[in-house]
């Protein structure tokens, strides 16, 4: 078989048509490709409303994160500072009831020594200027102190378990010490403390005993007859101390009652000797 054979002007023709043909063919297929879309921007709107939603805050710029935790840091330094007002508070309202509470539940005892106060050391007055002492009988047992204002009925030889029972009549003498007139060791034992909660009308009988000092007069009356005491000391013992209630060699009287008014911390002790019959 013999090949063909192309002149000139047939290449010529045969690469126009084959460009055409490809030109036409790129046409299509681009005509094919779909053209890319601009995004649409959608804002949010309420329903029935002009109002856009707003939008978010920026981040926090570089360093804020660190302000917030120092600040909680501070916070956390200072919580001792708290912790010890609200200590400081709640002491300060402790103190507050333990006062108010105290004053009532000793009112009549505090009223007492009060009164004391404003007659001797404000108006430099004697307690005792208008004391009188009472004819003594046959069967009435008194112990009356002049100075700081006491007359009341002495029960005698009362047992300590009926002690606190024998204080809601007057005062009260300890079995098995001695007597008036006789040598030895009266003692005698009073409330200082009005306790609101406490029978009688001798609940503060000695509240003002502290006020006693050397020479001060007290005076017994027993069986018809009116012994007189001068006092000599006072102290202040521990309510274990029981050497307080040992016999002496001479005419003793000791009065004993709680201290401070108020309390039964401590006991005070007057020391008195017999100057007369």
């Amino acid at each position: 078989m013999n090949n063909p054979v192309f002149d000139e002007n047939d290449l010529k023709t045969f690469f126009s048509s084959n460009d055409t043909e490809k030109k036409d063919s790129d046409f299509v297929v681009m005509q094919k490709e779909p053209a890319k879309q601009k995004p649409v921007e959608v804002e949010l709107k309420l329903e029935n409303d002009n109002k856009v939603f707003p939008v978010p805050p920026p981040p926090p710029p570089p360093g804020a994160l660190r302000k917030v935790e120092n600040s909680f840091v501070d916070k956390l330094e200072f919580r001792p500072k708290s912790t010890f007002q609200t200590i400081l508070k709640f002491l300060g309202t402790f103190v507050l009831i333990f006062i108010i509470s105290f004053t009532i539940i000793n009112g009549a005892a505090l009223i007492q020594k009060m009164k004391y106060f404003y007659a001797t050391d404000f108006r430099n007055q004697s307690w005792a200027a208008n004391a009188t002492i009472p004819t003594a009988y046959l069967n009435q047992s008194r112990i009356i102190i002049p100075k700081i204002h006491v007359d009341a009925p002495i029960n005698w030889n009362v047992k300590e378990d009926d002690i606190l029972k024998s204080l809601e009549n007057g005062v009260a003498h300890y079995q098995d010490t001695a007597k008036p007139g006789q040598i030895g060791n009266i003692f005698i034992t009073g409330h200082s403390s009005y306790y609101i909660w406490s029978k009688g009308s001798y609940k503060d009988v000695f509240a003002l005993l502290d006020k006693l000092s050397a020479g001060d007069k007290i005076y017994v009356q027993y069986n018809g007859a009116n012994f007189i005491y001068e006092v000599t000391n006072a102290q202040i013992v521990s309510p274990n101390n029981l050497t307080v209630l040992n016999p002496t060699n001479d005419k003793t009287l000791s009065l004993m009652t709680c201290t401070p008014v108020g309390t039964n911390l401590k006991r005070l002790i007057i020391t008195a000797k017999q100057v007369a019959n």
